[in-house]
């Protein structure tokens, strides 16, 4: 956008990723260029916009003190302090959205002012902008009025509420219909070679695949969209537990079969805590930030991808649940006389622990961002791959020509790093599809990295079939680049049977 082509992807109008955070990283980029260094900035400013929005969010329903301990609590939060150290959408997007929930409490709730009403549509648009999923904004702000058990200005006389929902609703959908209708419009041919690949796939269209990244798999029913519903709240209701912990576990369902049963065990009745906070505070009050979780979460629950960042956005919520949810169980649980000293004392020793797990694992998380070089020769062994991969792509980028057109699994790394034309290949079985893709889109040069998240293994069996297809031309450890012979590769597809 900055170099004057649009929102485009090589050459092509982008329709996968939204322009919104692309747009909040553009002043940057005009001004000072890819400066990492002042975006990830922009990034660790949501984030304290994120902690004292959250306070200001809590103040509107709770103490000063409680506020405060939720906001804290969040700010020490190992999954914010490591999601601050991308750029990437979700520390953005969590303080768009807290913006937009107490703008949306204040103006139905309170009565906001004239400035509040303004504000308020386009703090979702732009929030819908950055990531899809903030349409459960728009929603919480129509469902609101009609479930809220709060004195909400819906329920007064001569206040135009209804008129607000409208007008608001226009604002914000107009915008998104009418960059919907703009996608359907300049969406790739499906007949295009690149048509299939990840990186050019709708994720509606990803998003019907059985298996997302395999362009030839099934289409998914219902069978494997419940499937699909079991694993991600398998996985969610124990990241949750992780959020509260200060721990980082892989909790897929195949990893959970791992642990022990009393981890299990924990993680159990931890998930039943959060889940009784959760219920009684949707049941007793239906604030608007509860009326939002239960609206964000399907999404959660519908997306083929299953991250611990999907998580960031709400973990304030989180936490107050788990606080909520532990307060109501002892309230019934201990006689009279021992309530306010067993809270008292349980809450300031769980307040402890979490400060302490969390606060080593960001001292961990900030001591590796120090690291100089990042990637270097003695970096755990989950990084040097990382270091191989980058430098077999500078490679590139210092001896193919401009116009070289490059095959990695990593393309949008390579693109952003090399500013060469590459894209993935058919994550597909079949040989002759990927060599045939190989020829149709003129690719001259094959990035392999099998080591790195074992992404590359269908190019290395590939490979290994035609040794006098590819010639490598460098390698840094796992990390390779092949010149692919195309004389070879006609010869190859002409007699392939």
């Amino acid at each position: 956008m900055i170099s004057g082509q649009g929102f485009t992807y090589l050459g092509h109008p982008e329709t996968k990723f939204l322009p919104g955070f692309p747009l909040l990283l553009s002043p940057i980029i005009l001004l000072f260029g890819k400066n990492y260094l002042l975006m990830n900035f922009l990034i660790i400013l949501f984030a304290g916009a994120s902690f004292w929005l959250t306070y200001r969010l809590f103040s509107e329903f709770f103490s000063k003190e409680y506020s405060a301990l939720i906001a804290i609590m969040t700010s020490l939060s190992w999954f914010i302090v490591d999601q601050s150290t991308y750029i990437m959408t979700d520390v953005p997007y969590m303080a768009l959205s807290l913006a937009s929930l107490l703008l949306i409490n204040r103006l139905l709730v309170n009565q906001g002012s004239i400035l509040c009403f303004l504000l308020l549509p386009l703090a979702i648009l732009i929030t819908c902008f950055v990531r899809t999923v903030g349409l459960s904004l728009l929603m919480t702000f129509l469902v609101l009025p009609f479930v809220s058990r709060t004195n909400c200005s819906f329920h007064r006389k001569n206040n135009p509420v209804l008129f607000r929902l409208a007008l608001t609703t226009l604002i914000v959908l107009t915008p998104v219909v009418v960059w919907q209708l703009r996608n359907s419009r300049v969406a790739i041919d499906k007949n295009e070679p690149l048509a299939v690949l990840e990186e050019f796939a709708p994720y509606s269209e990803l998003q019907m695949r059985s298996m997302p990244f395999e362009p030839d798999s099934p289409r998914i029913d219902a069978k494997l969209l419940l499937l699909r519903a079991i694993k991600n709240i398998t996985y969610y209701a124990a990241q949750t537990d992780c959020v509260v912990l200060g721990l980082r576990i892989d909790t897929s369902v195949d990893a959970l079969r791992t642990h022990s049963k009393l981890v299990l065990a924990l993680l159990g009745v931890l998930s039943l805590i959060i889940m009784a906070g959760f219920v009684q505070s949707v049941v007793s009050h239906r604030r608007v930030f509860d009326i939002y979780v239960v609206l964000y979460f399907p999404f959660l629950i519908a997306f083929s991808s299953r991250q611990p960042r999907y998580l960031v956005p709400i973990i304030p919520f989180i936490l107050h649940y788990c606080w909520s949810g532990s307060r109501w169980i002892l309230h019934r649980a201990l006689p009279m006389n021992r309530k306010v000293l067993f809270m008292s004392v349980g809450g300031l020793c769980f307040v402890s622990y979490f400060m302490l797990a969390n606060l080593v694992m960001d001292v961990g998380i900030v001591a590796a961002q120090r690291r100089q070089p990042f990637y270097q020769n003695d970096s755990p062994s989950s990084i040097r791959p990382v270091q191989s991969f980058f430098n077999v792509v500078d490679w590139v980028q210092a001896n193919a020509a401009p116009n070289t057109r490059v095959s990695s699994v990593m393309a949008p790394w390579v693109v952003l790093r090399t500013e060469r034309w590459c894209v993935s290949y058919p994550w597909v079985k079949n040989e002759r599809t990927i060599l045939t893709f190989f020829q149709k889109v003129g690719i001259d040069y094959l990035i392999v990295a099998p080591s790195w998240r074992n992404k590359d293994k269908l190019a290395t069996v590939l490979i290994d079939a035609y040794p006098k297809l590819f010639t490598e031309v460098f390698r840094d450890g796992d990390a390779r680049v092949y010149k692919i012979e195309k004389e070879n590769l006609n010869r190859i597809l002409g007699g392939y049977k």
